[in-house]
């Protein structure tokens, strides 16, 4: 049996979302105890990501999470998300797109266990460090 699959990332109100209404909605900032963002709102407004990533680091109880969302992410904009990645608490991320983000940072491999540890070592601004997880669809 061949299966078919795809996924059409519709991007819709994302592309409104700039730092002036999360500004607005700062209360709601202060109050979320975990950040998830994704690759993605990197190409909208990076302020607004990078803004969020330090709110949360200035917190100990507070936890900054991030998914890689696509590949060409870590190709066309990887300035935005090398700046944002000390950041990172947690890194999502599957496949395809640990290997692009495994070439962006010149690692020569495709093994994915040395992927997530070097991504994991990277400089982090947290003392307790980060976590990677890599998920590989149906396979362990």
């Amino acid at each position: 049996a061949n299966t078919c699959r795809s996924l059409v990332a519709y991007l819709g109100a994302s592309q409104k979302f700039d730092v002036q209404h999360l500004l607005d909605n700062y209360s709601y900032v202060e109050k979320a105890r975990i950040f998830y963002t994704t690759g993605y709102h990197l190409a909208v407004s990076p302020e607004s990501i990078m803004n969020l990533a330090q709110h949360a680091h200035s917190n100990p109880d507070k936890l900054f999470t991030m998914n890689l969302s696509a590949p060409y992410i870590s190709q066309a904009f990887s300035k935005p998300l090398l700046e944002v990645y000390p950041f990172v608490d947690i890194l999502f991320g599957n496949e395809t797109e640990a290997d692009a983000f495994a070439e962006l940072n010149g690692w020569q491999t495709k093994d994915r266990k040395s992927i997530a540890k070097l991504a994991a070592d990277m400089e982090c601004r947290r003392k307790s460090g980060r976590t990677v997880v890599i998920t590989q669809g149906k396979d362990a």
